[in-house]
């Protein structure tokens, strides 16, 4: 009787050490099995990569922006400068511009050098990107360039893109930019070459040189129709003369602070 339970108690703990191990053996083909999964998800979720770059040439302090009609997903942004250098970016992937939704870039040059420029984003359908610069000085880029006046000042086109996805499949696009910042000097840009302010600055730069010319313009009449009953001094017309100097002056440095 003592041996039977003796061997018993032997044969359930052979039964509890088989079934401890066919509980590991099934363990370890559920974590197979999930690492399978796994493995299949990450591959069936990597995209098609196409890649575009190119160079542009613009001024110190001038935007240039990216523009991409419709809006796309996953947008990622990131500048590299050649050395240390100060820069903007900022961006958003759902605007309007024009009336219509878009995703837009912006990145803000701020000293001389190489800037590259990274994006990168996923897109289903066919878009359409538009790369431009607003810039004060028109004539940098040239006179062949479409431009539109805006109130950051002129929206200068610098070219297109075009891409279409195959079979309408979501795509991983990535475009770099490198931006070569150049500072143009007074002698470089000539002697005649006028950098214009945004519009609502142009609008108080006249409103104060409408009153300036007012001033000068009352002494000028003024003595010219007393002159005609009396004699004018000359010291006079030397402090009339004086006025329209200092006149010109005032407007030069209001027009340069206004511009910078």
């Amino acid at each position: 009787m003592i041996q039977l339970k003796s061997f018993n108690k032997l044969f359930s703990r052979s039964g509890f050490i088989s079934k401890l191990i066919s509980l590991t053996l099934l363990l370890g083909i559920i974590t197979s099995l999930s690492y399978t999964e796994l493995t299949i998800v990450h591959a069936e979720e990597s995209y098609a990569v196409h890649e575009t770059s190119f160079s542009e040439i613009i001024q110190v302090g001038d935007w240039i922006a990216v523009f991409i009609f419709p809006p796309i997903e996953g947008l990622w942004v990131k500048c590299n400068a050649s050395r240390s250098s100060d820069f903007r970016v900022s961006f958003s992937t759902n605007e309007v511009q024009a009336g219509r939704r878009c995703s837009i870039i912006y990145m803000q040059p701020k000293t001389e050098g190489i800037y590259n420029l990274l994006l990168s984003f996923y897109s289903s359908n066919e878009w359409n990107g538009t790369v431009g610069v607003y810039t004060l000085n028109y004539d940098f880029y040239g006179k062949n360039k479409q431009s539109s006046l805006t109130p950051q000042g002129y929206f200068i086109e610098l070219r297109t893109i075009k891409m279409k996805p195959n079979n309408n499949q979501t795509a991983n696009y990535r475009i770099i930019i490198s931006i070569i910042a150049q500072n143009i000097s007074l002698s470089a840009a000539g002697l005649f070459n006028i950098k214009f302010p945004a519009p609502i600055s142009m609008v108080f730069f006249a409103l104060i040189g409408a009153s300036i010319a007012y001033v000068n313009a009352f002494f000028v009449i003024d003595s010219y129709f007393r002159s005609k009953t009396e004699e004018i001094s000359k010291t006079r017309w030397v402090l009339i003369i004086l006025l329209i100097v200092v006149s010109l002056y005032v407007l030069y440095y209001i027009y340069q602070v206004i511009i910078e």
